[in-house]
């Protein structure tokens, strides 16, 4: 082989790997999280509904679910996080979302009285004065429920939440990066609901057709998908809007 025939060769080369670095599937395919999540024993509930299907619940195969790991447990540094619940079709009258202390006093209620529409819906705690403040290191048990009946309610999920502090390097980090970047920042340091919120976040800001679009939706896919985590079977649902 020539020398002229080996460079032009090499130039293909470098063009093809320069193409595969900006094209939009390698960057959903070399796309790799690092989640951290702690390794909490398992709390005696559950993520999704009951066994008996509410009959206001279409014949979706999927049934309510709470976007939590397995464990349950997701922790936050947030005064008022965002909760992230899904919801099968359905013809239900309503939902009610409620937080509850680690001894089982309801701390926070609220009744959504509207239709709850099919997908991934969000529910961030407010903060009006009869919010609660969540306080470091405690445990609080949620709960978004579907109103089938108008005096009357069905299916729920259900999670744990808890409330930590970050180091002064990790508040740094976080203050100095762009939205995009903390979702591995956060990932790293197992904020889960700051994790979920800020991914969610940005597929809505972005167009359809738009390359971000794509890697943020393989994020969120390798996320739910995660050994800790298991809800790959959720990760294709839309984004619904409905409760914030």
């Amino acid at each position: 082989m020539d020398y002229q025939h080996l460079q032009t060769l090499k130039k293909a080369s470098l063009a093809i790997v320069l193409g595969l670095l900006t094209c939009n599937w390698p960057l959903q395919a070399a796309f790799a999280i690092e989640l951290n999540l702690p390794n909490n024993p398992s709390f005696p509930t559950r993520r999704t509904g009951s066994s008996t299907r509410c009959p206001c619940l279409g014949p979706s195969l999927l049934e309510i679910q709470a976007i939590v790991p397995k464990s349950l447990v997701g922790t936050t540094t947030l005064v008022s996080p965002t909760f992230h619940v899904y919801i099968p079709p359905n013809h239900a009258y309503g939902a009610r979302f409620g937080i509850e202390d680690e001894h089982g006093k309801i701390i926070y209620e609220t009744v959504l009285d509207r239709p709850i529409p099919a997908g991934v819906v969000s529910f961030t705690l407010p903060t009006t004065p009869d919010a609660p403040v969540l306080e470091v290191e405690k445990n609080y048990y949620w709960y978004f429920q579907i109103m089938c009946e108008k005096n009357g309610y069905g299916d729920f999920a259900e999670g744990w939440i808890q409330r930590v502090e970050l180091s002064d390097t990790q508040k740094q980090e976080l203050a100095a990066a762009s939205p995009s970047d903390r979702i591995n920042l956060y990932a790293k340091a197992g904020l889960w609901y700051e994790l979920l919120d800020t991914v969610v976040q940005l597929r809505r800001q972005q167009p359809v057709d738009s390359p971000l679009t794509a890697t943020l939706t393989t994020q969120w896919a390798n996320i739910l998908s995660h050994e800790k985590v298991e809800l790959q079977n959720w990760a294709k649902e839309p984004l619904a809007s409905c409760c914030d």
